[in-house]
């Protein structure tokens, strides 16, 4: 008996030891693999992030090109600077109703809400910060920015600038890109503007009496979407230090 029950210790001691290996190969595989998705899930964050900064960059010059319009179209109208040129003042006029809102690449990080795989950042401060990147109030903003210019300059903008040259502004940028992008050299454009044009835009925003107002709105509008895109670029050139770092 006291072999036999020596032999059956034994027997229950090699399957425990067996379990145990079983299970630490298991926990290594599950390892490696959480490893692994971590792996593409920062890759897949870093490629939107650049997509994202890439947007901002570009966003940034379009918004700052308004800015300048805004006070180029102030000192003509409210300081009498000559205009030069009849089609780029045109454009430089129509130009600040344009809005410029670049969208986040969240596939991603929906992802790994959506999974649950955000847990795989086993780093509070690194989750933070992704979520930091992500939910923010850019969208509320944004909302409060294309209403500025929607509802205030673009209407004033859309009565006054006859409809044969918004029609030949669109053409000129369908044109030149399928993106209906606008485009950065004014002279590119396949815009006439004649003098007598010009004459009756200018005596439609003089009798405009809220026409400096809805300009200045929107010019404070365009300032402030190229802070926050500003904001947002640093904030992802950041998120992307970070987690070249966390991946190391």
């Amino acid at each position: 008996m006291g072999k036999y029950f020596k032999y059956a210790l034994g027997e229950i001691i090699l399957v425990m030891i067996g379990i145990l290996l079983a299970l630490q190969v298991n926990n290594w595989n599950e390892l490696r693999k959480s490893k692994r998705a971590k792996s593409v899930y920062i890759d897949r964050l870093i490629n939107d992030l650049k997509s994202d900064t890439t947007a901002f960059s570009f966003n940034m010059n379009t918004v700052q090109r308004k800015v300048d319009d805004s006070k180029y179209i102030m000192s003509v109208i409210n300081e009498n600077e000559t205009i030069v040129d009849n089609k780029v003042f045109v454009l430089r006029l129509q130009n600040i109703g344009r809005i410029n809102v670049p969208k986040k690449a969240r596939n991603t990080f929906a992802d790994l809400q959506v999974s649950g795989n955000l847990k795989l950042f086993n780093n509070d401060s690194m989750v933070k910060s992704i979520r930091a990147y992500y939910v923010t109030e850019i969208d509320y903003w944004s909302e409060l920015y294309i209403n500025r210019t929607t509802e205030g300059y673009l209407p004033i903008i859309t009565e006054i600038l006859p409809f044969n040259l918004n029609e030949e502004i669109v053409n000129s940028e369908i044109k030149q890109n399928t993106g209906l992008k606008p485009l950065f050299n004014y002279d590119r454009y396949e815009v006439s503007v004649l003098d007598e044009d010009l004459e009756l835009i200018i005596e439609k925003i003089n009798r405009q009496h809220n026409f400096d107002f809805h300009l200045k709105n929107a010019a404070r509008a365009h300032m402030l979407q190229l802070r926050v895109l500003r904001g947002n670029y640093d904030q992802a050139n950041r998120l992307i230090k970070l987690l070249k770092d966390y991946k190391k």
